[in-house]
């Protein structure tokens, strides 16, 4: 009986190596071996990836070839993609009714303008000035002469190259005694001319620092329009028919219903990546009336003609805040409620008119004209506040635009700061109903609110209490339209007024509204002339800058921030005027469509960048 070797290794073999003496040398053949078969192993996979790359990179064949392997061998956990539409469809309020920009000045028209028409230059939504036929401009030392160079390249939709002597058409045609339009009075003394097709030259009536603003005015096709008479451009085919250079052009004209149009493939800033966009003309809420922007009704965005994007009015904001097909934008507005107050009167005390200022709640004041809008159906419910029609801002320029500057925040109420102006300027409790008395006068002030305004007259009211509470008898009277604005001419009978304004790109309401030489004055036939200073705000530091503001060209923009700064500090100091509230503004768009940047300026100023996520 033969013992098994240790280890259970097998027994040895005739000649000793036995079977264990095969595997070594087996063993060192597939040595030698390997490593012909590890370069083989890598020449393939080098082969693979230089394939897929090829694919990848190469003819749509091999694209495609390569996706159809990936997919079958590895395919993704997330489903691609879907396509994107083969249109956007955004919404109008109305239907325009004409679309020559330089006859219907109402917001369709003008939206539809910014869409097939462009300027020498361009604003974005909050007023900053881009360049659009214009590469570059220059002022001279006076800013009474403007010198554009336009870039090369650009053309009309029908082909025609955009020239110099077009921008020279469109000015003086403005600039023209004859011309029918109402922007007619705006270019009166204007000048254009052209030393190269290149090349416009404008020269101004008066010096305008800010005129980059207003050349963005659209520019016409001489080629189409130079043998038109004025008297017939209102029924002249340009207006259901125009040739633009903007992003898009007209395809249809669907009355009542629709404007198509598809990009322009010529498009000087770049083509745009939504082949067709659809304006289709919607309608606002039933229930329409003033104190809040007009924009689209819900109903808009529902049904089988339902709109994918635009303005929204601020009574449809609830029904589409939490829509997830939606993404709706919120921002500032261009139309801001103000407190006026008269400064030729004891209301225009500095203390007086600095203790009011301290005092308000301003989120009280809004809150109850907003529970006015919503009562009437003009706004959202009191309650969520990313759908708030109106905004607390801390000064007069909108958020966002060049004149905000430094502008902060809206100031926090500090009853006990208010008193103690009070008593700093003399104003004594004396009155057996809390009333302050000075001199044996008692503190009795009125605000003026105009007829038809629910909202203005409970902002009035919540005023008017929280002045009350410090010593200040205030009281709300509503008047006639024609008795609200004849108190804004001499003798400026009025004590505090309520007042909308309407915020320029320019920001030139702060040369109307705050420089002593625009209090507003009686002409010929007792119509107003001057400017609309009408609380008799005579500040002369303020007058200072503003009038180097006046003269600072817009491309000093360090310069002209840091004016803006400083006015809004004087403002803040001063309290000339108290900023009540802005409107908001509100936007919607499909998630998937990323570029839209409404503002209170425009809306479609870049859908040459719009595109789909």
């Amino acid at each position: 009986m033969s013992a098994r070797p240790p280890g259970n290794a097998p027994p040895p073999g005739p000649g000793g190596a036995g079977a264990d003496g095969r595997t070594r040398v087996a063993r060192s053949r597939h040595q030698r071996g390997r490593p012909w078969l590890l370069f083989l192993v890598a020449l393939v996979v080098i082969g693979m990836v230089v394939a897929i790359v090829v694919a990848r990179a190469g003819p749509p064949g091999l694209a495609e070839l390569y996706e159809a392997i990936r997919d079958r061998w590895w395919p993704s956990a997330e489903p691609p993609p879907p396509p994107p539409p083969a249109l956007h469809v955004e919404g109008l309020a109305g239907e325009p009714g004409g679309l020559n920009p330089l006859l219907w000045l109402e917001a369709p028209t003008q939206q539809v303008a910014a869409l097939l028409f462009s300027g020498l230059t361009r604003l974005d939504g909050y007023g900053h000035v881009l360049p659009d036929l214009a590469m570059s401009w220059e002022a001279s030392g006076d800013n009474r002469t403007w010198t554009f160079r336009l870039r090369s390249g650009a053309v009309w939709h029908d082909g025609q190259s955009v020239t110099a002597r077009d921008v020279t058409f469109t000015i003086n045609s403005l600039a023209s005694a004859d011309f029918p339009g109402d922007l007619a009075g705006e270019w009166r003394g204007f000048r254009a001319t052209y030393p190269d097709d290149m090349t416009v030259v404008v020269e101004l009536p008066v010096a305008d620092a800010a005129f980059p603003v207003k050349a963005a005015v659209p520019v016409l096709p001489r080629h189409l329009l130079s043998g038109v008479a004025f008297r017939l451009w209102y029924e002249h085919g340009f207006n259901r028919e125009p040739v633009g250079s903007g992003p898009f052009m007209l395809v249809a004209w669907a009355d009542g219903q629709e404007l198509t149009l598809t990009a322009n493939p010529s498009h000087h800033l770049g083509a745009p990546s939504l082949e067709t966009l659809v304006l289709r003309f919607g309608a606002g809420p039933e229930a329409a009336g003033a104190g809040v922007a007009a924009g689209l009704g819900a109903a808009a965005f529902t049904g089988a003609a339902a709109v994918a994007g635009g303005v929204v009015d601020p009574a449809a904001v609830v029904a589409l805040a939490d829509r997830p097909d939606l993404t709706l934008q919120r921002g500032p507005g261009n139309v801001a409620a103000l407190l006026v107050v008269n400064q030729r009167r004891v209301a225009g005390e500095d203390a007086v008119r600095q203790a009011m200022a301290t005092v308000l709640d301003l989120a009280a004041v809004a809150q109850a004209a907003h529970m006015e809008l919503a009562a009437a159906g003009l706004a959202a419910p009191v309650g969520r506040s990313d759908i708030a029609p109106l905004l607390l801002v801390g000064g007069m320029a909108v958020p966002g635009s060049p004149g905000a500057a430094g502008q902060g925040e809206a100031r926090a109420a500090d009853p006990d700061q208010a008193r103690r102006l009070l008593a700093d300027g003399g104003w004594r409790a004396g009155s057996p109903d809390g009333t302050l008395m000075r001199d044996g006068e008692a503190l009795r002030l009125e605000l003026l609110l105009p007829q038809g305004r629910p909202d203005l007259a409970a902002a009035g009211r919540e005023l008017c209490r929280q002045l009350t509470e410090i010593g200040i008898e205030a009281s709300a009277r509503t008047v006639s339209g024609a008795e609200y604005l004849a108190a804004w001419a001499p003798p400026f009978d009025f004590d505090l007024l309520l007042l909308e304004l309407a915020s320029e790109p320019s920001g030139d309401e702060f040369w109307q509204l705050l420089h002593t030489g625009q209090a507003p004055v009686r002409g010929p036939q007792g119509v107003l002339r001057g400017g609309a200073n009408i609380g008799g705000v005579a500040d002369q530091e303020l007058d200072a800058l503003l009038a180097e503001l006046a003269v600072t060209p817009l491309m000093a923009a360090d310069r002209r921030a840091h004016l803006y700064q400083t006015v809004s500090a004087r403002l803040a100091e001063r309290a000339h005027l108290v900023v009540l509230w802005r409107e908001a503004m509100f936007y919607a768009a499909p998630p998937r469509l990323a570029g839209p940047a409404p503002g209170p300026f425009g809306v479609y100023w870049n859908t040459h960048l719009w595109h789909w996520r």
